[in-house]
């Protein structure tokens, strides 16, 4: 549930919308377009039109045969299957472009289906909506069988999803990144052509939106939610369509996307499915802006609000990841320090590296400036002033067997167990996996997948250690614990290794 500091922001920030708004570029210019316009499941009406076309479509689509290629199960299958995930992109830097491509073959088939060109698909806004949207919790509908229904979720419709995973500061954090790379997961550092088989077995480095909102999304919902077939479950339309969503608005702050050619350029080809039945291709360039793909978003809502109300260029993530993202931090004048580690992190046993970065180098890093915030709340404890960032990465981490655990990481806590709160001065964020080692196994092209790598931004929370006088003088500890997931049934935690840790200023 929103707790007591969010729903003040939440106030806050829809008293300062309008003002907000007419901020951002290219949005009077949507706003005053007649494309079809995505809008949050929040308070919409069980018989929007939208959602009546989208319920009607889907329950078409499961009673085809399992011969046409727009059954459901056909459709969901490009995603990934029972055994695997298919065609689509996780753990790199194609994620965000192949899912909205997947997301647009939907709303092109539903237009076509039911005869209705202004649909749009709606979206699931978890950060101000954190249970389960009525239509598709409820089994039953007008009498009949809810389509929108899945009976294999976890999540049921009277839990909510955490402050962790979803909540405004996190979100804040993932506003907060200026490098697209950092926003929407990175290259993968070994990759030298436009072969299709980098979509699916290219791994990069996660950042904060793919690693924390939508792996642990999957994972809290559950059932056919955290398995390969997640698309079987009409909600991931719904989840996807919110990560779409904050990709717009990254985009309406003024973030530029990458340019790099190998991204640009790459094509999905005969990855999706026309009404009839024929496939079709994008390339990433296809799939930069949404008013060219045929719908728009609701901006501003109180997400975007949310994005371009409470971040300064202060509180903005500057940094020169590239050296990073391409693997050559060891030969740039980046401060960098990388430890190898066969140890696990496990519930009762969190992983503890040190790593030789000291006290005065962090310093030198965050500056000197004593101003503090006046945001409505802190985005992850940084202030204004600091001249560098300071990140960790987690490199080549062994997913769990059980992906219902989550992996909180902190820095420099003595005390540390599954029960210190993410309150704790010296909680830096949360990680989660979507699919297991085996559901992400490598099919064609250069090789075996490896295990996926996560980016982390400490800066905040070292800022404030700083200034609680809680930073070692000759080491910084990354650590990471392992915790169950609340209102699980499965309380089983999965260990986790990572096969080295880095921590550069960048």
């Amino acid at each position: 549930m929103l707790t007591r500091r969010e729903l003040m922001t939440r106030g806050i920030l829809a008293t300062t919308l309008f003002q907000a708004a007419v901020s951002l570029p290219g949005l009077t210019a949507a706003a005053a377009n007649a494309l079809p316009v995505r809008r949050s499941l929040g308070g919409m009406d069980l018989d929007h039109p939208d959602l009546e076309a989208w319920r009607d479509f889907v329950g078409i689509s499961k009673s085809k045969p399992d011969s046409d290629p727009t059954n459901w199960i056909s459709l969901a299958n490009i995603h990934g299957d029972e055994v695997q995930f298919n065609r689509c992109a996780h753990d790199n830097w194609y994620f965000l472009p192949w899912h909205r491509g997947y997301l647009e073959m939907f709303e092109r088939l539903v237009r076509a289906e039911m005869q209705y060109d202004g649909f749009a698909l709606p979206y699931w806004d978890w950060t101000f909506d954190r249970q389960i949207p009525r239509a598709y919790s409820d089994a039953t509908y007008n009498g009949k069988e809810n389509p929108l229904y899945d009976p294999t979720r976890e999540m049921t419709p009277t839990d909510s999803l955490s402050d962790e995973s979803v909540g405004v500061e996190v979100m804040a954090s993932i506003y907060a990144e200026t490098d697209f790379e950092a926003f929407g997961t990175s290259r993968d550092p070994e990759q030298d052509s436009l072969d299709e088989s980098w979509v699916t077995n290219g791994v990069g480095i996660s950042g904060i939106l793919e690693a924390t909102p939508h792996n642990l999304v999957h994972a809290q919902v559950g059932g056919t939610l955290r398995q390969p077939q997640t698309a079987q479950d009409p909600l991931f339309m719904m989840h996807h369509g919110n990560v779409d969503h904050v990709w717009a608005v990254w985009n309406a702050m003024g973030n530029a996307n990458g340019t790099d050619p190998l991204w640009l350029d790459m094509v999905f080809r005969n990855n999706f499915v026309n009404p009839d039945g024929t496939a079709y291709s994008f390339s990433v360039r296809d799939l930069l802006e949404t008013e060219p793909l045929g719908y728009t978003y609701d901006l501003p809502s109180e997400m975007s609000a949310l994005a371009f109300s409470s971040l300064t260029s202060e509180t903005r993530h500057k940094g020169d990841y590239a050296a990073l993202f391409d693997g050559r931090s060891g030969d740039t004048q980046i401060r960098s320090v990388r430890t190898e580690n066969a140890a696990s992190a496990q519930v009762l046993a969190p992983l503890d590296l040190p790593l030789q970065i000291t006290s005065s180098e962090i310093a030198a890093a965050l500056g000197e400036s004593g101003a503090t915030s006046s945001l409505p709340f802190v985005v992850t404890g940084q202030r204004p002033g600091a001249q560098k960032q300071i990140v960790a990465i987690l490199r080549e981490v062994t997913p769990p067997e059980n992906t219902s655990s989550e992996y909180r990481v902190f820095v420099n806590c003595d005390y540390l167990s599954p029960d210190v709160p993410t309150s704790d001065p010296h909680y830096v964020g949360t990680l989660g996996f979507f699919g297991t080692s085996t559901m992400h196994q490598g099919h064609g092209g250069h090789g075996d997948r490896k295990p996926p790598s996560f980016l982390i931004n400490l800066t905040g929370t070292l800022q404030r250690l700083t200034r609680l006088g809680q930073i070692r003088k000759d080491e910084l500890v990354i650590q990471v614990q392992p915790v169950p997931m609340e209102s699980r049934s499965d309380k089983t935690v999965s260990p986790i290794t990572p096969r080295s840790i880095e921590v550069a200023i960048i």
